[in-house]
C-alpha cells in the first residue's frame, strides 16, 4: 500500500509547512511569546514592589492585574497551538475516511506479529491475523510520520511549551506570592 504511505507523508508535510507559515513563524506567535514574557516580568516586579512596600490596596491590585495579564497571555499562546492541532486532526480523520471509502476492508499492512483477538475488529484484520485495513494503516503511518517530522522540526517542543511549561511557570510564580 504505497498509496497509503505517500498520502500520509504528503498530508504531514503539507500540514507542517502550513503550520509553520500560519503559526510558528508568524509575528503573532512571536508577539504572543513576548507578551507572555512581559507579563511575567510585570508580575515579578509587582510582587517585589508589594513585598518591599507592604500589602496595600494599590500593590495588591497591581499584583492581581499582573496575574490576569499572565493568564491571558498564556491562553492566547495556547489557543494558537490548539488551532493547529484541531486542523491536523480533522484532516487526518478525513483522509482515513477517504482511504476507507476507496479501499474498503482491503489489507493495508501486514504486521510482523498477529493482531490480538480483542483488537482485530478495531484494526480491521483480514484473513491473515497479521493484516490491518488501509484506514488503520493510514492513521498509524500519519501518526508516525508526523512524530518523526515534528521531532526533526522541533514542533513537539513548541507545542508542549505552549501547553505545559507556560502554565507551570505561572503556577510557580503564583505559589511564590502565597
Amino acid at each position: 500500500m504505497l498509496v497509503v504511505f505517500v498520502s500520509s507523508f504528503v498530508l504531514c508535510v503539507a500540514f507542517e509547512l502550513a503550520e509553520g507559515r500560519k503559526i510558528w513563524l508568524t509575528e503573532d506567535y512571536a508577539s504572543a511569546c513576548r507578551r507572555l514574557d512581559d507579563a511575567r516580568r510585570r508580575l515579578v516586579d509587582a510582587e517585589e514592589k508589594a513585598s518591599e512596600k507592604g500589602d496595600t490596596k494599590k500593590n495588591a491590585r497591581a499584583v492581581s492585574h499582573a496575574r490576569v495579564a499572565v493568564a491571558d497571555a498564556e491562553r492566547r499562546r495556547r489557543e494558537m497551538a490548539i488551532i493547529a492541532r484541531k486542523w491536523f486532526t480533522g484532516a487526518t480523520y478525513s483522509g482515513a475516511l477517504v482511504v476507507r471509502a476507496v479501499y474498503g476492508d482491503a489489507a493495508g499492512w501486514r504486521l510482523p506479529f498477529a493482531v490480538p483477538d480483542f483488537a482485530r475488529g478495531l484494526l480491521g484484520a483480514g484473513e491473515d491475523p497479521r493484516d490491518i485495513n488501509a484506514a488503520t494503516a493510514f492513521l498509524l503511518t500519519t501518526f508516525v510520520i508526523r512524530s518523526v517530522i515534528g521531532d526533526f522540526l522541533d514542533r513537539r517542543v513548541r507545542v508542549a511549551d505552549a501547553y505545559t511549561s507556560a502554565s507551570r511557570r505561572t503556577k510557580e510564580l503564583m505559589n511564590k506570592t502565597q
